[in-house]
């Protein structure tokens, strides 16, 4: 009797256990289910997601790489030498532009003017040579003395003025209107040609493009007629390496066309008018980087992620052209 009830207590207790253990599978299987289930949802939701693509991703890099040169112009400071009066940033690059055979991801073009006429132009160019950098070219345009300094405690004084305006005695009358004056400095400039040096070794020259569209125009802020126009001279995808500056000047009692050059490069240069030589720039060998009216410098650039948030760069060692 006892061993009857010790056998049924026995037998209760399986079948409570096997109950206990059917109702522990159970929800465990549920439970799995249930994960099962929200994975299957999320991955529904992830693939309704639309990807992005790859141009997304170039824009938005295009996005960080503008916010970051954007921050490097802020931060510097054009003055005069001989004078309190400080030229004005304009609030956008006046020109944004790619160099794939120097490597540049990106690069922007930025001006300082005074009562409207540039003074100075400088580069932004973000660099993939070996660790990431960026190139900073910086050239003044104007007819004074500048002082610039950079965040880093870096400092250029200009030695000479930026340029000197030459007439174009035989250009053709300057119009009356703006509009007029506009148009006939876009034809005026198609009469300068260009030949780059870009190896100074086996002596490698590359005849220099016109960039489509002035770089910059700029008109008296009170009466808004037209001071001039900056060209741009390229030859490695649409990088400025010379500026041509064409202005409606007096001379000997009358208004008459004049031009002036900037250099924004460290290659060779031959400018021409017409058939005449009238401009020559030497190729520039390291380490100089500091000229009477002008400068380059390198500094390290922080490579960003996704997010907008600083990341290792494995360096590159692809040889690039000179800047």
């Amino acid at each position: 009797m006892n061993a009857g009830r010790a056998q049924a207590r026995f037998v209760s207790e399986d079948r409570r256990a096997s109950a206990v253990g059917f109702h522990s599978t159970t929800i465990g299987k549920v439970f799995a289910l249930g994960i099962f289930a929200a994975g299957m949802a999320a991955s529904t939701v992830d693939a309704a997601r639309p990807a992005e693509t790859s141009d997304e991703q170039r824009e938005r890099r295009r996005g960080q790489l503008l916010g970051q040169m954007r921050q490097l112009a802020e931060a510097t400071v054009v003055r005069y030498q001989n004078s309190d009066r400080l030229p004005d940033l304009v609030d956008s690059p006046v020109f944004r532009y790619d160099d794939q055979p120097r490597r540049f991801l990106d690069a922007t073009m930025w001006v300082w003017t005074d009562r409207g006429r540039p003074v100075g132009f400088q580069k932004i160019e973000a660099m993939a040579r070996g660790r990431p950098q960026w190139a900073t070219l910086f050239t003044s345009v104007a007819e004074d003395l500048l002082t610039v300094q950079w965040d880093d405690s870096r400092e250029f004084r200009s030695s000479s003025p930026g340029v000197v305006f030459q007439p174009l005695s035989d250009a053709p009358k300057v119009p009356a209107t703006s509009t007029m004056r506009k148009l006939e400095a876009r034809k005026l400039v198609r009469d300068f040609s260009a030949r780059i040096l870009t190896d100074i070794g086996p002596n490698t020259t590359e005849e220099m493009r016109l960039l489509p569209a002035p770089i910059f125009e700029y008109a008296d802020p009170g009466t808004k007629d037209f001071q001039g126009a900056v060209f741009g001279l390229t030859t490695s995808g649409t990088n400025p390496d010379v500026l041509i500056l064409l202005e409606p000047r007096t001379a000997d009692g009358k208004l008459i066309w004049h031009y002036s050059v900037g250099r924004m490069t460290t290659c060779g240069v031959t400018l021409k008018y017409r058939e005449t030589v009238v401009w020559e720039a030497e190729f520039c060998l390291p380490p100089a980087h500091e000229f009477p009216t002008w400068t380059v410098f390198y500094a390290p650039r922080e490579e960003l992620d996704d997010e907008g948030l600083g990341v290792d760069s494995k360096p590159s060692a692809a040889p690039a052209k000179t800047n």
